[in-house]
């Protein structure tokens, strides 16, 4: 538990984590366990939401379906991606 605890520290020090080998490795191996080509980090949410958008080619009169209660930046990128926005409402079976 030291040595995991003393790794994770060394590699949130780092200054350039975003371009580090600890990346490159983690992506390599998760894209390894989860059976597919590649696999990508993204500095934060929006990131990833936008090259999520970017990769479906959402165009312009896409629908996207989100929860009223959503985070902005969903509706955010989506509208950036000239995408339309479809807000519907969801009821679990469980609730």
């Amino acid at each position: 538990m030291a040595q995991r605890k003393e790794k994770q520290s060394r590699t949130l020090q780092q200054d350039t984590l975003a371009t580090s080998p600890t990346r490159e490795r983690f992506e390599a191996e998760f894209a390894a366990y989860t059976g597919v080509k590649y696999a990508f980090t993204t500095s934060n949410c929006t990131t990833a939401l936008y090259l999520s958008m970017q990769l479906l080619e959402l165009g312009p009169g896409d629908e996207v379906i989100v929860t009223p209660q959503t985070f902005l930046g969903h509706s955010t990128r989506v509208g950036g991606s000239r995408g339309r926005l479809a807000f519907r409402r969801y009821r679990s079976e469980h609730a």
